[in-house]
């Protein structure tokens, strides 16, 4: 009897282990997202564009890109039609990248972050970009030099600029949704624009980063204000300087960078301390670091124009936007969260009052392969 009852579990059990999938789904029934556009009809729909992957033709190892656009009133709904009218499951998890239109930007990107956040589908990692004014979906026009899709290849153009240079913000969707839901640090986002090449076709480049209040765009940043952005939030790796010296251009690399913050006790004067190793990568003609005279005076001449640049760009972020891009606020929270509860909700007026003491100090450590100019003197 026990013999015949361990025969029908086993007999059970492999009956189990036989059953397929409940929720599979063929391979030629699926469609691989590299990327999402989403632009604004006249009419107030969503136009929601995919950059949609396939295995190429003719047994070739290659990828081949093409783009699929719907509507809605909802960004899901216009995925949901997407999906209806093609007649295949979407696979986003391989999509890197949404691109949103300026104008959406303008009017508010609440519903979209909204929706990325609860729809499963979706990976929180995903980046947030901004074209620059064009609709969203021209980015897919651009020309694939060095990748198989558009999205990837702005993915990693601004992953390599994190790394390289370091001009460009990251703006993840979970970075986003933090910045909404908690005060005292606005959102950011970085932008790129679409721009037509002569003889070339289209090619699409970084220009900036768009600021916001809430989820409005309230303002943009240029390249190089970008870069000094990530200097004073202590986020540059290996970013490259460049200044003129008596009409002779010098290029220095940032090595080590070190940030530190504190706020006064009337909570609306911020110290800021910038400590920044420099390696030379080409010198002003005549210079030569090796000697100790002009190497500190090039140093002060440095620490004086970032320091410059930096209370600059606070100034005009301040004045012309009224946008805590800088996360003062939110230093306040950390260090005291009592006062902060307290003015919080103030925070946007409280912080056009706000000033900044600036102490910059730059030391050059390495002068590459020589110490001197190489370019005889022809004057």
């Amino acid at each position: 009897m026990k013999k015949k009852i361990c025969l029908v579990l086993i007999l059970f059990l492999i009956i189990l282990l036989l059953c397929g999938c409940f929720n599979y789904s063929d391979i030629e029934d699926t469609v691989v997202v590299s990327g999402l556009a989403v632009d604004m009809c006249d009419d107030g729909q969503y136009k929601v564009t995919a950059e949609i992957m396939s295995a190429g033709s003719d047994n070739e190892v290659a990828v081949e890109t093409e783009q699929k656009s719907e509507y809605g009133f909802t960004v899901f709904e216009a995925i949901e039609n997407l999906k209806n009218s093609s007649g295949k499951s979407f696979n986003f998890r391989h999509c890197q990248v949404i691109f949103i239109s300026e104008q959406i930007s303008n009017d508010g990107i609440s519903d979209i972050i909204d929706f990325a956040f609860h729809y499963s589908g979706f990976r929180l990692s995903m980046v947030l970009t901004v074209i620059s004014g064009n609709d969203a979906a021209s980015v897919f026009e651009c020309e694939k030099l060095l990748y198989d899709t558009v999205s990837y290849g702005v993915f990693d153009m601004m992953k390599q600029d994190q790394i390289a240079n370091s001009k460009c913000p990251s703006a993840q969707i979970y970075m986003c949704l933090n910045s909404l839901e908690n005060k005292g640090k606005e959102m950011i986002i970085p932008m790129i624009s679409v721009e037509e090449q002569e003889g070339e076709g289209k090619e699409y480049r970084f220009t900036g980063m768009s600021i916001y209040i809430d989820d409005v765009q309230t303002g943009t940043l240029s390249v190089e204000q970008s870069q000094l952005f990530m200097i004073f939030m202590g986020k540059t790796m290996n970013g490259e300087l460049t200044y003129n010296f008596d009409e002779n251009y010098a290029s220095f690399e940032i090595k080590d960078l070190s940030v530190s913050r504190e706020v006064e006790e009337n909570l609306s004067v911020f110290d800021l301390n910038i400590d920044m190793i420099i390696s030379v990568r080409q010198l002003p003609e005549g210079v030569d670091v090796s000697d100790d005279e002009q190497r500190t005076k090039l140093e002060e001449e440095l620490s004086a124009r970032i320091k410059e640049e930096i209370n600059d760009l606070f100034l005009y972020v301040r004045d012309t936007y009224g946008s805590d891009i800088f996360g003062l606020g939110n230093q306040i929270y950390h260090v005291n969260p009592s006062a902060w509860a307290e003015i919080s909700d103030e925070w946007k007026e409280l912080f056009k009052d706000v000033e900044l003491n600036i102490d910059v100090s730059c030391k050059i450590n390495d002068a590459g392969r020589s110490s001197k100019n190489i370019v005889p003197n022809r004057r």
